[in-house]
């Protein structure tokens, strides 16, 4: 089971990394012509689109497979019959 699973984590923790590392970068650079002097504008990629963030954390933490089972939860959260 873990020679079909860790590949698709894998994978997909990568993608959901590139994808938070996209917000680090400036997606927007724009020269404003004003009356006095050019003001340049630089927009990052979390100010851009704050949901990007938000994705790209919400991705890596559901690549990673859970390791409670069923069986294994309910045993260790039953009470103790002394």
């Amino acid at each position: 089971m873990l020679r079909r699973t860790a590949p698709a984590v894998l994978v997909t923790l990568l993608c959901a990394l590139a994808l938070f590392a996209t917000t680090t970068a400036t997606w927007i650079h724009a020269d404003v012509p004003t009356s006095l002097q050019s003001v340049t504008v630089d927009v990052p990629g979390a100010d851009a689109a704050p949901a990007v963030t938000a994705l790209g954390l919400v991705a890596a933490v559901a690549a990673v497979p859970p390791r409670w089972e069923a069986g294994y939860c309910a045993q260790s959260w039953a009470p103790s019959s002394r």
